[in-house]
């Protein structure tokens, strides 16, 4: 697949950024775009430098504080333009012979968007340590529901198309001209109904209580009578996905035992039951990714040693989390 050459200009703060922005939306519109930085290049898009001759012209537009804290949104042509105060803006590009040059930053409103810099900005969190969706400018702007960052690339796929006709090949996101793709994935959080072992963690940590008694309660009813689990499906779920040729990920939580808040699961990799399962997931082809644990999210090294934890249980790679 031929590249799509882009020159950042070497005065832009967000270099870096932008790139990344540039390798994300190549993902949405199925092409690979190659940041040039040596001169002699065909350069087909240029970023913060007009360049004349057969090239898309992006211009770089350095945002402050208050656009960043109070953004605004004109909508043109069926796109929310981010940051432009414009109120002559009407047209999203102007074209000159060879030449299109976009009248906004679209980059450095993708930037805003996909490295989520109004979380920096805005330190309001709720009751999860979130920072929910009734708080993004995008809501205030009404384009919570919108897909914003898929307007920008599909716009950008329509001028290289334009601006190059038949140079390059753009590879369909999904097998076979599919307009969605769905995966499916189990976190598992409870696998048991009783368990004893469980109930003896939360005992050794001292909370949940009733949970431990229902745990442990369950646990002996079932041993007593023979019960199944009615909590234990893996086996249930993968036949029913089988019946269909799907095949999901079950992500699994590697604490060893060391719950660190309410909210963490409770079995442990040392449990029996759950290597077992495990052992199934791997022989019938089934995908085990890691549910990591509650505060892993912020904490690097947490992160890996749950990762290396489960890797070890498997005998193999984790790739999904």
């Amino acid at each position: 697949m031929e590249k799509i050459n882009v020159r950042i200009d070497l005065r832009i703060d967000d270099k870096e950024e932008a790139a990344y922005v540039f390798k994300t939306l190549g993902l949405f519109i199925g092409i690979d775009f190659e940041i040039i930085k040596e001169n002699g290049a065909d350069i087909h898009i240029s970023y913060g430098k007009n360049l004349s001759g057969r090239v898309i012209n992006i211009p770089a537009m350095k945002l402050e504080s208050s656009q960043l804290e109070n953004p605004a949104v004109k909508w043109i042509e069926g796109i929310p333009v981010l940051f432009s105060d414009s109120k002559s803006m009407d047209k999203l590009y102007r074209e000159d012979g060879e030449n299109v040059c976009l009248d906004f930053d679209l980059i450095s409103s993708s930037i805003y968007l996909l490295m989520r810099k109004e979380e920096a900005i805005d330190k309001r969190r709720d009751e999860w340590g979130c920072f929910s969706g009734k708080y993004t400018s995008l809501n205030k702007l009404g384009i919570l529901e919108f897909p914003v960052i898929n307007s920008y690339a599909l716009l950008l796929k329509d001028l290289l198309k334009r601006t190059f006709p038949g140079k390059f090949t753009f590879k369909e996101p999904w097998p076979s001209g599919k307009a969605f793709s769905v995966a499916l994935i189990h976190d598992v959080d409870r696998p048991f109904k009783g368990d004893i072992g469980s109930a003896l963690s939360l005992i050794k940590l001292g909370r949940g209580l009733r949970q431990a008694v229902r745990l442990a309660a369950n646990g002996v009813a079932q041993k007593v009578a023979n019960l199944p689990d009615t909590y234990f499906n893996f086996d249930k779920f993968m036949d029913a996905e089988k019946k269909f040729g799907f095949r999901s990920a079950f992500n699994i939580a590697a604490l060893e035992g060391s719950r660190n808040i309410k909210y963490d699961p409770l079995y442990s990799l040392a449990s029996a039951r759950i290597m077992d399962a495990i052992a199934a997931i791997k022989r019938e082809g089934w995908e085990i990714g890691l549910h990591g644990s509650y505060e892993s999210y912020c904490d690097k090294t947490m992160l890996i040693k749950e990762k290396i934890s489960l890797e070890n249980a498997v005998s193999g790679r984790i790739d999904g989390v």
